[in-house]
């Protein structure tokens, strides 16, 4: 028997570029037209754009596919808080998936591990045109699939989740603290939430806040006990407990498993 055998796949997509752009908190987004494709997703903070003749105000979720030979450019500067992914690509006339030029994500947490994962397979030395294809088509397909509208979720949970990406690094943000912003009892703002996102208030916080442990982990140079304490975790024992029941290994292995140079901040 054969040892091994080839997938025969034509990639559609190429990826020519990647990684995460975190603000110096000065400048602008350079006024560029591309002679490739780009897609953005802001993950923390806010983003000006322009794209041709349509003006864009990014947040946090929020993601946009700029076609080759589209001028744009910032219409603000960079505010310090602002962190957005980005790649450029070519794809393949007649091939693909129906994706529309822009969205917003609910939870862009699952999009931007995606991201990572790309970032680190074009870091390897094993990289292959066919592999960061299938990442980037993958990344494509998330982003294709119709999402529920907030106005379809209930709208008070859709406020609390908003609330939650928003403030988690806050160590003091709990149930208690959203429900009283929001003007109602814990127990009807959980009652809400979890009918809505099918989890509790309180998971959504801790799960906020270990996706940013990790990010911090990875892009940066902070301890364990740092990176808990920038992602709003009031204790670092705990921090590591939901980090290694989240991904199954310490802080420290994720850090040496994942960290690579990909922050980029011009």
């Amino acid at each position: 028997m054969e040892t091994e055998w080839c997938l025969g796949l034509h990639p559609a997509l190429t990826v020519e570029g990647c990684g995460i752009f975190v603000s110096p908190g000065s400048g602008r987004h350079e006024d560029r037209t591309l002679e490739n494709w780009e897609l953005i997703l802001v993950e923390r903070g806010r983003l000006c754009l322009a794209v041709h003749d349509v003006d864009y105000d990014l947040g946090v979720g929020d993601w946009v596919i700029i076609p080759a030979g589209v001028r744009h450019f910032g219409t603000r500067d960079f505010p310090p808080m602002l962190r957005f992914a980005w790649m450029h690509f070519l794809p393949e006339p007649g091939h693909g998936l129906s994706v529309p030029y822009r969205g917003t994500l609910a939870d862009p947490a699952p999009i931007s591990a995606l991201i990572r994962r790309l970032l680190d397979h074009l870091a390897s030395p094993r990289r292959d045109p066919l592999i960061a294809a299938l990442h980037l088509g993958l990344i494509l397909a998330e982003l294709a699939v119709p999402a529920v509208a907030e106005s379809a979720k209930d709208e008070l949970a859709a406020r609390a989740h908003k609330l939650i990406r928003l403030r988690f690094p806050e160590s003091h943000l709990t149930p208690a603290v959203i429900a009283k912003a929001l003007g109602v009892s814990t127990d009807h703002l959980g009652r809400c939430f979890r009918a809505a996102y099918g989890i509790p208030v309180l998971v959504a916080i801790n799960t906020a806040r270990v996706q940013e442990a990790k990010r911090l982990l990875a892009v940066g140079s902070l301890s364990v006990a740092e990176a808990a304490k920038a992602a709003g975790f009031k204790d670092a024992q705990w921090c590591r407990r939901l980090f290694q029941r989240d991904t199954g290994v310490s802080p420290r292995a994720w850090r040496r498993l994942h960290a690579r140079g990909h922050v980029n901040r011009r």
